[in-house]
């Protein structure tokens, strides 16, 4: 029997994480009790993507894109240390029913009944105006999130190599989130370089100029969302670091 390419990497991929913490997300079998479910719904992994293949990455991307691969590969280090599992998590985007508006998908977003059930998950109402989840506090959060909405959990979380929103991303899987979940566990890493094209997609050519003329304190108020001085400056180190490996190549 022949086994597809896709089929292949997802079961190295699931032989990877079977030997790694995996944390299994909600489902209807969810126990509030033990935050523990009887059968996995997203896997959050701990694979690594290899330097060389960042870079690799980049200037693929940047090709398609019409971007200096520097910053790509920049924002990917910056953003994920190449962990294409990676999530952090949004209470404030999820509840903000804007997303679902922008997405096309008005009905999706999180209605006054369901910020009820999230207070009674141990949510507090003061953190909808602003509040956000790393690590494992992170894939906590989500998992009793999804219970109460899956759309709107996923659209607050931040995915992959370049930690693009769901909320940008669930309308390439038609704002499903069975087909979200199966594209982004299946491979994570092609998930995320689709999440990165849809991103720049939407912000368009002036992103693009500004990232071409290494105008980063713009594309780190656009991308990470605020003027941070730190986060500049690490692009501005990562994006030297790419070059510095380019020209030895």
């Amino acid at each position: 029997m022949k086994i597809s390419e896709k089929h292949l990497r997802s079961l190295i991929r699931n032989i990877y994480l079977s030997e790694n913490t995996v944390y299994t997300a909600v489902d209807p079998s969810w126990n509030k009790t033990t935050a523990t479910s009887t059968k996995n719904v997203v896997n959050f992994g701990t694979a690594t993507s290899e330097e060389s293949s960042a870079i690799d990455r980049a200037v693929e991307l940047g090709e398609k894109l019409g971007i200096d691969p520097a910053w790509i590969y920049a924002t990917e280090k910056k953003e994920s240390a190449h962990n294409p599992s990676a999530m952090a998590w949004n209470l404030h985007i999820m509840v903000d029913s804007r997303w679902a508006t922008r997405a096309g998908v008005p009905g999706k977003h999180v209605t006054d009944a369901q910020k009820k059930e999230l207070v009674k998950l141990g949510f507090h109402p003061s953190d909808f105006s602003k509040k956000s989840y790393y690590g494992s506090e992170a894939q906590e959060k989500f998992s009793k999130a999804y219970e109460v909405n899956p759309w709107a959990a996923i659209a607050g979380g931040a995915w992959g190599l370049y930690q693009v929103l769901g909320a940008f991303t669930l309308p390439l899987y038609d704002n499903d989130p069975e087909k979200w979940k199966t594209a982004f566990e299946d491979d994570p890493v092609e998930y995320s370089k689709k999440s990165l094209e849809a991103w720049i997609k939407k912000y368009g050519q002036g992103f693009k100029n500004a990232v071409n003329n290494e105008n980063y304190d713009y594309t780190t108020r656009k991308y990470y969302g605020d003027s941070n001085t730190q986060y500049e400056n690490d692009i501005r180190s990562y994006v030297a670091e790419f070059r510095s490996r380019q020209e030895k190549k």
